[in-house]
């Protein structure tokens, strides 16, 4: 499902990634760790299609991404590919309903309100009405994810998905996280520095000095 070889990314004269090689098969669940600055969101933004890297090949669900258009990355984000981040990133002018419908309505899909309803049930939420003010931390992220799976896609990015949790809200979200990545047998790689986390996952990768180990 995702696939980098020798995959770097520089700017100037600093090197932020080098030479990473990542494979990760269909459905299996992935932790990338490393300490602040060792370019884990850059490569997470990579593999979203939002960065491309300065040299290596990157395909992820069936895309080679190195040489695709910028409409070509954008439809793969809307069809395949979601990405949480680590604030949720709801739009504030929006309700909660219509945070999540936002990736399909963007496709251009119609007649979603079932489909938003269950991914919202899928994550313990029921009022679509709610504006993201007046929601906690932890109600945002799981909203985050629900609009995350409401396009049904086969891989799932997360950029520190608990950073700004608490304890008990990390906990939550993260099982919400991988319950819902493996009922719908989607691909998950989370960037993280949290270990109980990486011990969620199938495998576990470490990026320091812009180069990935197991």
């Amino acid at each position: 499902m995702i696939c980098c070889q020798g995959v770097c990314l520089s700017r100037g004269e600093h090197s932020i990634i080098r030479d990473v090689d990542l494979m990760v098969e269909a459905g299996r669940r992935v932790a990338v760790m490393g300490p602040s600055g060792s370019g884990k969101t850059t490569l997470l933004h990579i593999l979203a299609g939002l960065l491309k890297p300065s040299a290596g090949q990157v395909v992820v669900a069936g895309q080679e991404l190195n040489g695709a258009s910028h409409r070509a990355r954008t439809k793969l984000r809307q069809h395949k590919v979601a990405v949480v981040f680590q604030f949720g990133e709801l739009l504030p002018e929006l309700t909660v309903g219509e945070n999540v419908a936002l990736p399909l309505r963007i496709r251009g899909d119609s007649h979603y309100d079932n489909r938003v309803e269950s991914a919202l049930a899928m994550v313990g939420f029921t009022d679509a009405t709610a504006w993201p003010a007046q929601l906690s931390g932890g109600e945002i992220q799981r909203v985050a994810v629900a609009r995350a799976l409401v396009s049904q896609p086969q891989v799932i990015l997360c950029d520190e998905p608990t950073g700004s949790l608490d304890a008990v809200n990390s906990g939550r979200v993260i099982d919400l996280i991988v319950e819902s990545a493996a009922a719908t047998s989607a691909t998950l790689v989370v960037v993280t520095h949290d270990n109980s986390i990486a011990q969620r996952m199938d495998e576990v990768y470490v990026l320091s000095d812009g180069q990935l180990t197991v």
